[in-house]
């Protein structure tokens, strides 16, 4: 095809995608009245208005490119809690100077935070407490609490509202889980461990893990149930808790796991609070660490699933309902520790950001990321967070 060819081709298909009847009576987001044959097509996007203008501003656009950005919040789209005041300004400032990037561009932002939508905990406020205060920009497309449990739109006025549909995907990922065989299964793993007896692993100096967090001086098991905040279902999750003397033995833990519970989500990252404690302890020399092993239906990877999916979904009918080339989709996964790798693997992601800051634990697996994705690893030490974010998103010579 020739060049000219080429050129009237994309000149068609920006002509057709500027066609799209619009209902003027209809309330515009940013500016943009939205498509009546959008949201009617998709009725969940009614509670995604701002999602909505985004993926048919991409569509608009000659090059048809919508970019979403599914990002961690804590250390990563905003500084975490307990740092000092300038760190704190500092990471706020560049969060609204993302955003200020991200407002008039086909980008949507997409956050996914493990803290409660109105559960306050003893070191950290509600989500909701959070965005009305300032901590957390109240500018996004969709929000996901509570570990991947909640998916919330904004309308209009400012108010968000629980997505149902979402909450019924939920419903089916947990009809296949069952919790209290994999707690069997987990009790048998942290009773070997405990006693030394497990192939392979050598024994943990339980002497130095009493002197560090005397309160948990053995691997432990958890089934841990909550009431969700909507009051209707209740959550479980087998939590591991365990100790390795080096990655190997960590990753040894998770192997074993992996290989007995195929089929299953598993999420395991290191407890930094151990660690906090352990180099502040009379044994700084100690070896040991501490880490957290998850076994649960919904994790910070499914509202990926799910949100890839709806906008995919979307972005399919309007060009085949319209038309000239279809609408390409760069999925960003973003954050800043081993927790973020289940969302980060996700096959619908296409490009991972390690922001500055980002532990070890989550920066040793980018060779492997990097064989089937674009992954931009924050070197600065000045750019942390959402400025690591900025940074990524122009470097890939988006506009």
């Amino acid at each position: 095809m020739t060049d000219r060819q080429n050129q009237s081709q994309a000149s068609q298909a920006a002509s057709t995608a500027h066609d799209i009847p619009v209902d003027p009576a209809r309330s515009s987001v940013e500016g943009r009245p939205l498509s009546r044959d959008l949201l009617s097509l998709f009725p969940q996007l009614t509670l995604y208005p701002e999602l909505a203008a985004k993926i048919e501003a991409a569509f608009r656009t000659e090059a048809r490119r919508l970019d979403v950005v599914f990002t961690d919040v804590d250390n990563t789209l905003v500084p975490g809690t307990g740092l000092p005041e300038a760190e704190m300004r500092r990471g706020m400032e560049a969060a609204s100077k993302l955003i200020e990037y991200i407002s008039p561009k086909p980008i949507a932002l997409i956050p996914i935070t493990g803290s409660g939508w109105n559960t306050d905990t003893a070191t950290t406020k509600s989500v909701r407490h959070r965005i009305q205060t300032g901590e957390i920009p109240s500018y996004q497309h969709a929000l996901i609490t509570d570990g991947g449990m909640m998916a919330l739109g904004r309308d209009a006025a400012g108010n968000f509202h629980v997505d149902h549909d979402y909450q019924e995907r939920l419903a089916q990922l947990k009809a296949h889980f069952n919790p209290e065989g994999v707690f069997e299964i987990a009790k048998w793993v942290a009773d070997r461990l405990n006693r030394g007896s497990l192939k392979g692993l050598g024994p943990i100096n339980f002497e130095d893990v009493a002197a560090i967090d005397p309160n948990s001086p053995a691997c432990r098991v958890y089934l841990q149930e909550h009431v969700h905040p909507l009051g209707a279902i209740t959550d479980a999750k087998i939590c591991f808790y365990f100790y390795a003397n080096n990655t190997d033995e960590r990753d040894a833990v998770e192997r074993l796991f992996r290989e007995e519970l195929e089929g299953y989500s598993i999420v395991c990252c290191e407890e930094r609070d151990f660690g906090n404690v352990k180099r502040a302890s009379s044994r700084p020399s100690a070896e040991v660490s501490k880490y957290c092993l998850d076994i649960t239906p919904v994790h910070k990877g499914t509202p990926v699933e799910y949100f890839s999916k709806l906008i995919s979904d979307a972005a399919d009918a309007l060009q085949l309902k319209y038309g000239g080339a279809p609408l390409q989709i760069v999925t960003w996964y973003c954050g800043d520790a081993a927790n973020d790798l289940v969302a980060a693997r996700r096959p619908e992601v296409s490009r991972v950001v390690m922001v500055g800051g980002a532990n070890e634990e989550l920066i040793r697996h980018q060779p492997d990321l990097a064989r089937h994705k674009k992954v931009y690893l924050e070197t600065s030490p000045s750019r942390v967070g959402a400025a690591s974010i900025h940074r990524a998103l122009a470097a890939d010579s988006l506009f």
